[in-house]
């Protein structure tokens, strides 16, 4: 017996062990002050559920602490199953913001244990299923979601390796107790947070298609999964059918009213999505870890894909569906996140319910886990497999991908097994490792700083002053009938009175307001219509005296109102739901019920006796024997064997990062300083008013070419907390001006919330990298550029002063400018140049030799149309080569000329419409030089002819013209024939 259940525990220490990196931060730091959505929303919306629980409302649909006191249906329209938890721990002693880490630390551990347990039953093996526990819990997307979003929708992709189990489970021996288990976990993962439950729908149906086929389940089986799967689904239709069936009761579409909601139009990026992994910054004030989808997991899904490709060639075709399935699922969420996948977006509007791509990476740790356990289970893949198709490998419900190879138990096999349990821990090691460095929540920005036990009073004051009263980003569960915005005055009166216009003489007694019911005495010396601190919403229901009465919104405030009559009356309001609701209840209930009866009743089949070694601490390395696959476990599972010196030793490393590593030193974290910022090529001390410090820069490249984009970090850092809001700049000044925006301006970068949070919010001492990226103009012109940096004052406008080396030195410009950028041609221009020189002298209607001093050549010109009426706009195009580099910028000359010398108009102008100075001419280059001449109207019919040239424009003198065979021009201009007006 001892020896039994050894191995068994050794495996569930080692992986809850591997889990505990990821744990240890939630419950050793603030984690909810430092994760967005928890610190902005979620502690405060624990705060007034658990308000309302104690009000006795079984499920607050109903809070009254938001919304300026006024309340708001926000429970029917966001999944509870978060706040119900926050609110049990609350009653334990532990208030909802520590309460959210011992929720995420719990949260890991089970997500890690779920991974495990449906890994090992699928392959059987606990080095297969330590690999991919840790390829699940130690997933970039689920760390992020935890630590820096603070969000629930982690907690339906914890509880998806659950439902897995459970269905894989129910498949393999189908009864009441597994099929309760399913339809829970399924329903459990929709109350957490409905939206993500649907992510991981796709994940549910490939898997009961590899249950079908590759399990070989019976359809009775598949169906028993099915009805678990629509059990659930009606359990959580208390919640669902409301939030399906009321949006148009609440300001729903709010949610994307703002560009960064709206995932047509941002999508992520190559680069975001194959970052390297973060690493933190203990001098940053804005940390954060970004959208990675780690290198591991990307990579993972290319191996499913490629595992694929050998298991057609060896015909294994039902080894294919969970490998390449999965990989297929991970490869399309991360195409739909790019911008090639836009069409899709704008195809297809109700994806936009997603609000931002990057939620589709959520399902890509769990895809990812089962792509490596096939991996593993099937090395070696140059083994040769006994037999093969439907007729040999697949009549036997055997280990997904295990590689029948030679005889059983033989030495090579063992070799095999050994490097398979190498490998597998040798990947879980590094998927713990690649984490490590963002497992420090308490680096990431603080967002709140919470008292010990918040109230329900000041979550009502913060939404308010942060201008969210419905405790939502947007005021989307805000009833449609509000329009008019909250106010501290409005707050103050309805907490004073529950009437918003009682008559003269009139009086209130008996006051009663709870969550849900409100009670009271009114005393009127006349009827009128009361209109209540309380917004309107289907389901509150009024009475006078007894009898119920209609309410009705007041346009504009929304209040419910409510006809009084003259006297005294006991008026009672009370939320007793709507229709739909009532059978959502309803429903939900019957089905708890039918689960429950299904659970006690339906015993299923008897599962066939176990032999002892199936469940013994049989090495990883060794290989299994013939002969032991009950029906109901696909065969024996292969434990470690009980090492417990190694579970010491990894306790012992573990508590060494966490009590020395961290809390002693600087590994696993970059360590900057404002003298000495991590990351920047040039350090500097540049003071933009007298508190915003530069502390240096980077740039990407300094080479750069039209429509190419510019990159480049900067490092600030403030003296003080800085009371006035003011904006940054980043911009690309050419060596002329651009026509387009009539400033030197060829690509620019603005941001009123630099470095990702509001100048205001800055502290003292800190760090703040902050990136800009833009394009360069597609018409910047071939020249030597530099990156003016700056701030404006947000009321004003006005550019801060910069000063060098302090803050008070004597001020210089309203900017400071980084030069030794230049812009080059683009591939495509060089690819021009080629043809140009290769194909104009053949191709021009009228091709020259003239040179214009030692530096210019005239290839040719083209005059169109060549023949032309009064007052028609005529396009001569000249061909140059520049034959050397010029320090001085050239004026072209164009006049149009008849038989006499007399001139009839022209053009001068900095060549290529001013965007081409000579003095970013290269040598060899050639440029088409478009001048438009419009004909007077009174222009006689005749030949004409064009001077052209170039000239100093300060000066007015001409560039010495020169002939075909090098003599001087008269008056250093060049003629040219071709034109004829009608």
């Amino acid at each position: 017996m001892r020896e039994r259940y050894g191995g068994k525990l050794f495996s569930w220490v080692l992986v809850l062990l591997l889990a505990m990196l990821a744990v240890y931060p939630a419950l050793a730091y603030p984690v909810a002050e430092h994760a967005e959505d928890t610190a902005c929303f979620h502690v405060y919306r624990a705060v007034v559920f658990t308000a309302a629980r104690a009000d006795g409302a079984l499920y607050p649909r109903w809070v009254q602490s938001i919304n300026a006191g006024l309340g708001g249906p926000l429970f029917s329209f966001y999944s509870p199953l978060t706040f119900y938890l926050l609110d049990g721990l609350h009653a334990v002693g532990i208030p909802p913001a520590p309460g959210w880490g011992v929720l995420v630390g719990l949260s890991m551990l089970l997500g890690a244990a779920g991974m495990f347990a449906l890994a090992l039953s699928l392959f059987r093996r606990a080095d297969v299923a330590l690999a991919s526990a840790a390829c699940f819990t130690y997933a970039p997307h689920l760390i992020v979601d935890f630590y820096e979003r603070g969000s629930p929708q982690a907690l339906p992709i914890i509880l998806s390796p659950w439902l897995l189990w459970a269905l894989l489970r129910l498949a393999r021996r189908p009864n009441g107790l597994r099929l309760a288990m399913a339809a829970l976990a399924w329903a459990l993962m929709v109350l957490a947070h409905a939206a993500a439950a649907l992510w991981a729908l796709p994940v549910a149906g490939l898997f009961l298609v590899y249950l079908r086929w590759r399990e070989r389940a019976s359809w009775r089986a598949l169906g028993a999964c099915v009805l678990a799967l629509a059990a659930g689904s009606v359990i959580s239709a208390f919640f669902v059918l409301p939030y399906a069936a009321e949006r148009g009761f609440v300001q729903a579409d709010n949610n994307h009213r703002d560009l960064f909601t709206q995932p047509v139009k941002n999508p992520v990026s190559w680069e975001t999505l194959l970052a390297p992994p973060p690493i933190l910054d203990t001098g940053a004030g804005n940390n954060e870890l970004g959208r990675s989808l780690g290198w591991l997991h990307a990579s993972l899904l290319v191996l499913g894909l490629g595992l694929g490709i050998v298991l057609w060639r060896r015909r294994r075709w039902t080894d294919m569906i969970l490998p390449v399935g999965m990989a297929a699922l991970g490869v399309a969420s991360v195409w739909l996140q790019t911008e090639g996948a836009t069409p899709i977006w704008a195809a297809i509007p109700m994806l936009s319910i997603l609000e931002f791509r990057w939620r589709l990476q959520s399902t890509l740790g769990l895809e990812a886990a089962l792509i490596l356990g096939c991996l593993l289970m099937a090395w070696p893949f140059s083994a040769k497999v006994e037999g093969t198709g439907k007729g040999t490998a697949d009549k036997r419900r055997s280990t997904p991908m295990a590689s029948k190879v030679q005889a059983l138990g033989s030495p090579a096999a063992s070799v095999g097994n050994r490097v398979r349990t190498i490998v597998a821990v040798a990947l879980a090691v590094t998927f713990v490792g690649l984490e490590l460095p963002s497992l420090y929540p308490q680096l990431l920005p603080r967002l709140a700083d919470f008292t010990h036990s918040p109230t329900p009073a000041e979550a009502e004051a913060y939404g308010l002053s942060n201008k969210v009263p419905g405790l939502s980003a947007f005021s989307e569960e805000q009833p449609v009938w509000r329009t008019a915005p909250f106010t501290e005055e409005e707050a103050q009166q309805a907490a004073a009175t529950p009437l918003s216009n009682l008559p003269a003489g009139g009086r209130l007694s008996a006051v009663e307001r709870r969550t849900g019911r409100w009670q009271m005495q009114i005393e009127s010396p006349v009827a009128f219509k009361a209109a209540f601190y309380l917004l309107y919403f289907p389901g509150w229901a009024g009475y006078v005296d007894g009898a119920r009465q209609t309410l009705t919104p007041l346009a504009g405030l929304g209040y419910a109102q409510m006809d009084i009559p003259a006297g005294m009356h006991t008026i009672v309001l009370r939320y007793e739901g709507t229709p739909v609701q009532h059978i959502a209840d309803g429903l939900s209930i019957l089905a708890v019920l039918a689960v429950v009866a299904a659970a006690l009743l339906w015993r299923g089949p008897q599962a066939a006796a176990q032999p002892a070694q199936a469940a013994g601490a049989v090495s990883p390395g060794q290989a299994p024997s013939k002969g032991l696959e009950p029906a109901d476990l696909a065969g024996p599972i292969y434990y470690f064997q009980p090492r417990w010196w190694v579970a010491a030793g990894l306790g012992l490393l573990i508590a060494a990062k966490l009590l020395w590593v961290d809390p002693h030193t600087t590994w696993l974290r970059w360590a900057s300083t404002p003298a000495a910022p991590h990351g920047a090529q040039v350090q500097s001390n540049i003071w933009f008013g007298d508190s915003i410090r530069l502390c240096g820069y980077r740039i990407e490249s300094t080479r750069l070419h039209p429509s190419e984009r510019v990159r480049v970090t900067l490092y600030w850092g403030v003296s003080r907390r800085i009371t006035r809001p003011a904006y940054s700049f980043v911009h690309l000044l050419g060596p002329v001006d651009n026509p387009e925006e009539g400033n030197p301006v060829w690509g620019q970068q603005d941001k009123q919330v630099p470095a990702g949070s509001q100048l205001i919010d800055w502290q003292p001492g800190q760090l703040y990298p902050d990136s800009y990226e833009f394009p360069v103009s597609p018409k910047a012109p071939q020249g030597n550029y530099q990156l003016e940096i700056g701030w404006q004052d947000a009321a004003t406008g006005q550019r801060l002063p910069v000063s060098v080396g302090q803050p008070g030195a004597p001020p210089g410009s309203v900017n400071f400018d980084v030069s030794g950028l230049r812009v080059s041609p683009s591939l495509l221009d060089r690819a021009q140049q080629l043809a140009w020189r290769l194909l104009l002298p053949h191709t021009l209607p009228h091709p020259r030799q003239e040179t214009l001093g030692t530096t210019v050549r005239l290839l040719g010109y083209d005059v169109q149309p060549a023949q032309a009426k009064p007052g028609q706009t005529v396009h001569l195009t000249l061909y140059w080569q520049d034959l050397a580099p010029m320090q001085t910028s050239y004026k072209v000359f164009t006049h149009l000329l008849d038989g006499q010398g007399q001139s009839y108009g022209g053009h001068d102008g900095i060549p290529v419409h001013g965007t081409r100075p000579t003095t970013v001419w290269t040598p060899g280059e050639i440029l088409a030089d478009r001048h438009d001449i419009t004909l007077p109207a009174t222009i006689a019919p005749g030949a004409y002819r064009f001077e052209i040239g170039l000239y100093e424009e300060s000066s007015g003198a001409r560039l010495p013209a020169y002939g075909a065979q090098g003599q001087r021009l008269e008056q250093d201009r060049i003629m040219l024939d071709g034109l004829a007006v009608k």
